[in-house]
């Protein structure tokens, strides 16, 4: 089949105003829809993690308190290792776990865009703590962590006290 350059044109023109179009609906539903206690299903937060992939425009994300998984959270943090954007990321009050806390941290290490990040209140332990303190050494974004209300042993808090000493962005944790 051949088509001419100009209908060629015009599908492009018009896949690119869908495009946008998308993308400023994805906008007004975060900022309508994001907060606290939307019930966001396991499936929904896989469909937001499977859209961060490519979005171009969303900068920050408040998810907090949708009962996320360790599941949803490694969809969504494989999503930071390819966004481009998002500058903001609140996954606060969930059952993520260490496990989830690990592939958050995993994505850290790559990450050029997130400059905060909120996982407090999700049952993370020492070995989450870990994890997050070795994406620390290597990430030059994170200028805000809230690790708060977790159970991080003094174990945690002693890894991450030392990613402090070669972190040069952090500046509120």
């Amino acid at each position: 089949m051949h088509f001419e350059d100009s209908i060629l044109d015009a599908i492009d023109r018009e896949l690119f105003a869908l495009q946008n179009s998308l993308s400023s609906l994805i906008r007004c539903y975060f900022k309508i829809r994001t907060g606290k206690q939307h019930n966001i299903s396991s499936e929904g937060a896989k469909a937001i993690a499977e859209a961060l992939k490519t979005n171009q425009t969303l900068t920050t994300l408040d998810i907090g308190y949708n009962n996320i998984s360790s599941e949803e959270a490694k969809a969504i943090a494989e999503a930071l290792k390819t966004n481009q954007t998002l500058t903001t990321l609140s996954v606060d009050a969930h059952s993520i776990s260490s496990e989830g806390a690990k592939a958050i941290a995993e994505a850290l290490k790559t990450n050029q865009t997130l400059t905060t990040l909120n996982v407090g209140i999700n049952n993370i332990s020492s070995e989450g703590a870990k994890a997050i303190a070795e994406a620390l050494k290597t990430n030059q974004t994170l200028t805000t962590l809230s690790v708060d209300a977790n159970s991080i042993t003094s174990e945690g808090a002693k890894a991450i006290a030392e990613a402090l000493k070669t972190n040069q962005t952090l500046t509120t944790l």
